[in-house]
């Protein structure tokens, strides 16, 4: 059986139409951490509103430090750091592919995914 044909599709970039939060759970070719032009993937999909072209903004979780100041010493969870954008080119139920369009710092698995 022949393979589909793929519609060449124009992108608008837009940020999303309602509330997402998401992860990033996989990078292209197994590796760890990327930055500009590599392919993403999120554990969101449609069934979160993402349309192909959505904008998303990528934050670095934040690092676990110990805070000295406190009475006793406590483990304090740092806020996430915003460390990029990626475009959402592809969209399944639960799932989409994305292509990082700039980054300060390298992106890694784990990371999470939220409207600009």
């Amino acid at each position: 059986m022949p393979a589909e044909r793929a519609m060449p599709i124009n992108y608008a970039p837009r940020p999303p139409e309602g509330q997402v939060n998401g992860r990033i759970v996989s990078v292209h070719r197994g590796v760890t951490q990327v930055g500009r032009n590599n392919v993403v993937a999120l554990n969101v999909g449609k069934s979160a509103g993402l349309e192909v072209g959505n904008v998303l903004a990528i934050q670095q979780r934040g690092r676990t430090v110990t805070d000295r100041e406190a009475g006793r010493p406590e483990q304090v969870r740092l806020p996430d750091e915003p460390v990029g954008h990626l475009l959402v080119f592809r969209v399944f139920d639960k799932i989409a592919y994305g292509l990082v369009m700039n980054a300060s710092q390298p992106i890694a698995v784990g990371d999470a995914v939220s409207n600009p």
